[in-house]
């Protein structure tokens, strides 16, 4: 296990005292900044914990925090692996105040391998420290499989991800050909950008995969053969990364399957609302939104602008533990997390006033999410009260009643009332099955072979070719012909209504149908609008 601390500051000057007491307050520290951020050598100035160094020289990169994201750059110091070494060189550090008034956060990085199931854990320990004084811990942990092809079942995984790549090639391939034939019109398509993107984020995956190949071992070699502190939460991250982008590709694969039922009635029901009842959706969303603000806007103004004070407890049996500076990183880590809420009249200077009456309305963004969960049910009607008595349960019930009550019955109406709407549609619209459409694409399949003729090669039967006139009437007015063409069409095949068209009749019919429009006598005006009746379509 190796580790290092890593130290931020900002200047005496970084911000300005008003001129009334400037003659009392000569020096001012800032929220840290990198227009800010102190980068001159101080204290005994001979090692790396007393001069700073840059971003680049570090090989760093930002570190996000409670209050500000931080630049990779700062003082430093290498931790030993040996533990006297390592309390020896934080007593020197203390003795020496490497921590100022103008530091502002403390960065300790360890990263620590498991051989037993082959894990590496990145951790970042991270102590905030704001101008208005105290500590603000946070804390990363990230457990990720660095080393990924080690045991028999690792390197089958390895030929899986071969066959991805082959099959993503292949795929890319198609979607070109796709782009060559439609060109701008093949981005008119949802699907179109679906595919896209799981392309791209596919792609992305194996460029990363690759790059973690080829840069994980020398990383490896320095963390175990330097004594300088290897830096892995770089690559961390970016595992971090790679997983997110593996869910939301598999997430949108599995969406794409609507993309191939999509021609039964039953999966088609889910895309034929939402895009229906889009327009509907859109006009109700603005209502719910101004409602909605208005809402957040108060309970944000009502419980997280109102402060609280807490009273820091002193911890227990710190006093047992050995070393001093374990001792004091324990007492500032743990007297953060032993805050106790106490009434507004007992605020005195031994008070730290450290968060609003509600922690759940703190920033404007929380509010949205936690009035989001109350919608859900997720609430704490108890703590809105404590803040305020009058006008905290007024906000509540009347925030349930108009956005629980009113809105979101609206919302459901809309769904349930195109819903009701394509399912009355569907029920009288031709189901095609699963299997007609895979009998359909093997015989386009073996006709391409050169195998059968599309459609017609098949044997005849008499189930195949003997149909009553009801079916045919059927589907001629699916296809919209009127009653008056088809009567017509009987007439001309001298076809009684009364029975069965026999095979040879049949057979007739489709010959002199092949390839025509099955209209006998119509006016020039209607027969540019004539349908085309396929054979299949005729015995169906």
């Amino acid at each position: 296990m190796k580790s290092y601390c890593l130290k931020v500051k900002v200047r005496n000057d970084s911000c300005i005292v008003h001129e009334d007491f400037q003659r009392v307050f000569k020096t001012c520290y800032d929220f840290y900044s990198y227009e800010a951020e102190d980068t001159e050598p101080f204290g005994p100035r001979n090692g790396t914990a007393w001069t700073h160094f840059t971003e680049k020289e570090l090989y760093g990169y930002n570190h996000r925090g409670v209050f500000a994201t931080y630049g990779g750059g700062g003082y430093y110091e290498d931790l030993s692996l040996k533990r006297d070494e390592t309390i020896k060189q934080l007593h020197f550090l203390k003795e020496n105040l490497w921590v100022t008034r103008g530091t502002r956060a403390i960065f300790l990085d360890l990263n620590v391998y498991n051989a037993n199931i082959n894990l590496f854990c990145i951790i970042k320990l991270i102590f905030e420290i704001p101008p208005t004084g105290g500590v603000i811990p946070s804390s990363s942990f990230r457990t990720v499989r660095l080393l990924r092809y080690v045991k028999p079942f690792d390197y089958f995984v390895l030929v899986c991800e071969y066959i991805f790549v082959a099959f993503i090639i292949f795929y890319t391939v198609e979607e070109v050909r796709e782009m060559a034939v439609l060109k701008l019109g093949y981005l008119c398509s949802l699907w179109n950008i679906l595919d896209l993107t799981i392309l791209m984020l596919a792609y992305v995956l194996i460029s990363f995969s690759i790059y973690r190949y080829f840069v994980i071992r020398p990383m490896i070699n320095d963390l175990l053969g330097e004594e300088r502190f290897t830096d892995f939460d770089f690559i961390g991250s970016w595992q971090f990364r790679y997983n997110n982008a593996t869910a939301v590709m598999v997430f949108f694969v599995w969406i794409k399957l609507f993309k191939y039922v999509k021609f039964n009635k039953a999966m088609s029901q889910l895309s034929m609302t939402l895009s229906r009842c889009a327009k509907d959706i859109a006009g109700f969303a603005v209502m719910f939104f101004v409602v909605f603000i208005a809402f957040v806007q108060l309970g944000y103004l009502l419980f997280g602008t109102q402060p609280s004070c807490s009273r820091i407890q002193q911890p227990h049996n710190l006093n047992k533990v050995q070393y001093p500076a374990v001792r004091d990183l324990l007492r500032v880590t743990l007297s953060h997390k032993m805050l106790t809420q106490v009434p507004k009249s007992q605020c005195s200077e031994s008070l730290t006033v450290t968060k609003p009456a509600v922690e759940d309305f703190r920033s404007f963004g929380t509010t949205v999410f936690t009035l989001l969960r109350t919608i859900l049910g997720d609430f704490n009607y108890p703590a809105i009260t404590e803040a305020n008595h009058i006008l905290g349960p007024i906000f509540f019930l009347s925030y349930i009643f108009f956005v629980y009550f009113i809105l979101l019955n609206m919302f459901l109406a809309i769904i349930n009332d195109t819903y009701s709407d394509v399912k009355a549609e569907i029920s009288t619209q031709h189901s095609f099955v699963m299997s007609d459409y895979m009998k359909q694409c093997f015989e386009n399949m073996m006709h391409k072979l050169g195998c059968k003729s599309r459609l017609t090669d098949r044997a005849p039967t008499q189930d195949n070719y003997n149909r009553t006139c009801s079916t045919i009437r059927n589907v001629l007015r699916k296809h919209n012909f009127t009653d008056l063409e088809i009567g017509m069409f009987f007439a001309k095949y001298d076809i009684n209504e009364d029975k069965e068209i026999e095979k040879e009749e049949t057979m007739r019919i489709l010959m002199d149908l092949e390839g025509r429009h099955v209209i006998v006598s119509t006016p020039a005006s209607k027969q540019s609008d004539a349908v085309h009746v396929s054979k299949k379509e005729f015995l169906m």
